[in-house]
């Protein structure tokens, strides 16, 4: 029933989704060692397993989406996010332990790491875009 009722909604959320993880991507970019320090400061938080919950709760609408080619990778990206959320949530520290043997890295390094995240949330913002633009412009 309360899915019903959120389906009118589902093309905003989408959208503003889309907008979230492309103004991520864009101050990755601009500011990777900052992001850098950003992460590990998250990372050693004890607020961390919170992220967990929440890719679980938020990529699920995710799934929701069927019936074309953007909408399967929707599905695909939303599987990825949801299925990484008890990941992070049971194992925190083993990204923990990841990030610290990657304190041993270049400055270049750290770079490479942060480049290429912007990259796979640009492509995924772009499915986002593609397929909340296609709903918006359908309910009109």
């Amino acid at each position: 029933m309360l899915i019903k009722a959120l389906i009118p909604y589902y093309p905003y959320y989408i959208f503003s989704l889309a907008v979230i993880i492309l103004l991520t991507a864009v101050t990755e970019i601009i500011f990777p060692s900052f992001i850098f320090s950003i992460w590990m400061k998250w990372i050693n938080s004890r607020f961390f397993r919170l992220q967990g919950i929440a890719y679980m709760v938020g990529g699920f609408p995710l799934t929701q989406m069927r019936g074309s080619a953007a909408g399967f990778i929707m599905l695909i990206i939303g599987l990825i996010i949801v299925l990484t959320g008890p990941f992070i949530l049971f194992y925190p520290d083993k990204f923990l332990s990841m990030i610290n043997s990657e304190k041993e890295l270049l400055n270049n390094d750290h770079k490479s790491l942060i480049y290429g995240d912007a990259a796979m949330k640009i492509a995924a913002s772009t499915v986002l875009f593609f397929n909340s633009y296609k709903i918006i412009l359908d309910l009109f």
